[in-house]
C-alpha cells in the first residue's frame, strides 16, 4: 500500500514537472514570436523552435539598417551640390543651410540604432547578458492590474514601430518631387529601405527603452511589496518571535533572489541605455540649435520641437524616471528591513541580517556609465546642461550678429 501511495506521489510530481515546462515553453514561445515578429529580432538563448525565415529576415534587416546608416555618415561629409547625393537618396538635400545637422541628427540615431542593433545579436553568444529574458515572467502576468500595463506597453511599443515607419517615410517623399527624373524609381526603393531603417531604429533602441522602463516597473512593485509585509511584520504584535524570525529570513532571502536578478540583468540594460542617451542627448543639441538659432522654416520648427520632446522622453527622462523610482522603493525595502530586525530575538539571525544590511544599504543598482545615479537630481543636471547648451548657442547667435 505505502510502495502505491509513494509511486503515486512520484507521478504527480512528474506531472507538475512537465506541466511547468510545457508553460515555460508556451510563456517563451510568445516571447520570442514578439521579438521575431514585431521586432525582427531573432535571440537563439529562448528555447523554443526558431523558424528559419523569420531568422533570415532578422539578419537581412540588419543589412539594410547597416547600409543606411553607412549612407547617412556619407551624407554628412558631402557638400548639398553633389550630384552623388541624389544616388544614395539624401532626403534633406533640399532643406539649405540646415541639411547638414539633420544629416547629423540622422546619422547619429542610425549609429545608436545600429550599436543596439549589433549589441541584440551578440547576446547570443555572450550568457552574461541573456539574463534579461527574465522580462519574459513580466509579459505572463496574471494580475489584472499589471496586465493593464503590459496592455498599454505593448500598444506603445506597436505604435512606435508604425510612427517611425511612417516619419521615415515622410521624411522621404518630397525628395521624389525634388529628384531629376531618372533617380525617381531608385528613390522609390531608398523609400522602402529607409522606412525600414526607421522601423529598426525604434525596434533596437526606442522600444527597448520602453521595455527597461516596465522591468524598473515591476521592479518596484516587487520591493513595494516587501516593504508593506515587513512594515506589517513590525508593527504586528501578536506573534511569536520564532514565527517572526522566520518571516524576516524568508524576506531576506526573497530580497537577495531579487536584488542578484538586477545585478544580473542591468550588464544587459546598461549597454543599450548608454548608446539611447548619449545619442538622444547629442541630437537634443542639434535640435535646440535648429529650433532656435538657425534660419528653419516655421512648420519645420515645429516638426523638430515636437521631435526634440520625443527625443528627451526616449532617450533620457524616461530612463532616469523608471530607474528613479525602482531605487526608491529598494530603500524604502531596505530601511524597512533594517526596522524588522531590531525585533528579531536570535542573535544569529540579527547579525546576519546586519551583514546583509551592510552590503546593501545606500547601494545604487542604476547607474549610467558607471558613475552617473539615475536620480531625480542627475535628470535636473542633464536638463540644465541642456538649457546652458542652449544660452551658449543663443550668445553666439549674438556675437556672430554684431561683429
Amino acid at each position: 500500500m505505502g510502495k502505491v501511495i509513494s509511486q503515486s506521489k512520484v507521478k504527480r510530481k512528474k506531472i507538475k514537472k512537465l506541466k511547468t515546462k510545457m508553460e515555460k515553453s508556451r510563456q517563451f514561445s510568445k516571447l520570442s514570436a514578439y521579438f521575431e515578429k514585431q521586432l525582427l529580432i531573432h535571440f537563439n538563448y529562448i528555447p523554443v523552435n526558431h523558424s528559419k525565415r523569420r531568422q533570415l529576415v532578422s539578419y537581412i534587416a540588419l543589412i539594410i539598417f547597416i547600409s543606411v546608416t553607412i549612407k547617412t555618415i556619407v551624407f554628412t561629409l558631402l557638400p548639398a551640390d553633389n550630384p552623388i547625393l541624389y544616388y544614395l537618396g539624401d532626403a534633406t538635400i533640399e532643406f539649405g543651410a540646415i541639411r547638414t545637422p539633420l544629416d547629423c541628427m540622422l546619422s547619429i540615431w542610425t549609429l545608436g540604432g545600429l550599436y543596439c542593433g549589433l549589441f541584440l545579436k551578440y547576446t547570443n553568444q555572450s550568457v552574461k547578458h541573456q539574463h534579461w529574458v527574465r522580462v519574459n515572467q513580466l509579459l505572463n502576468t496574471k494580475s489584472p492590474a499589471e496586465m493593464k500595463v503590459i496592455k498599454l506597453f505593448l500598444h506603445q511599443t506597436q505604435s512606435n514601430l508604425i510612427l517611425a515607419f511612417l516619419v521615415t517615410v515622410g521624411l522621404n517623399i518630397p525628395l521624389l518631387f525634388q529628384c531629376p527624373p531618372g533617380f525617381y524609381s531608385l528613390n522609390i526603393v531608398y523609400l522602402g529601405l529607409h522606412g525600414v531603417a526607421g522601423f529598426l531604429v525604434s525596434a533596437y533602441a526606442i522600444n527597448f527603452a520602453f521595455f527597461f522602463g516596465l522591468d524598473m516597473f515591476f521592479v518596484a512593485r516587487r520591493f513595494k511589496s516587501y516593504y508593506r509585509s515587513l512594515k506589517t511584520l513590525v508593527r504586528y504584535k501578536a506573534i511569536s518571535d520564532f514565527k517572526r524570525d522566520t518571516l524576516i529570513r524568508r524576506s531576506v532571502r526573497h530580497i537577495t533572489s531579487q536584488l542578484k536578478q538586477i545585478i544580473e540583468t542591468y550588464h544587459f540594460w546598461e549597454k543599450l541605455n548608454h548608446a539611447c542617451f548619449i545619442s538622444s542627448f547629442i541630437n537634443q543639441s542639434l535640435i535646440l540649435y535648429l529650433v532656435f538659432c538657425s534660419p528653419t522654416r516655421q512648420d519645420l520648427k515645429i516638426v523638430l520641437s515636437v521631435y526634440g520632446l520625443l527625443n528627451c522622453a526616449t532617450g533620457q527622462s524616461l530612463h532616469f524616471i523608471s530607474a528613479n523610482y525602482a531605487q526608491k522603493q529598494i530603500d524604502h525595502a531596505i530601511s524597512q528591513l533594517h526596522n524588522a530586525n531590531t525585533k528579531t530575538s536570535q542573535i544569529k539571525t540579527k547579525l546576519e541580517n546586519l551583514n546583509f544590511l551592510e552590503y546593501v544599504d545606500q547601494r545604487k543598482y542604476f547607474t549610467i556609465f558607471g558613475s552617473l545615479e539615475y536620480s531625480s537630481k542627475n535628470l535636473v543636471t542633464v536638463t540644465i546642461e541642456n538649457a546652458a547648451t542652449l544660452l551658449l548657442l543663443v550668445t553666439n547667435l549674438g556675437y556672430r550678429q554684431i561683429f
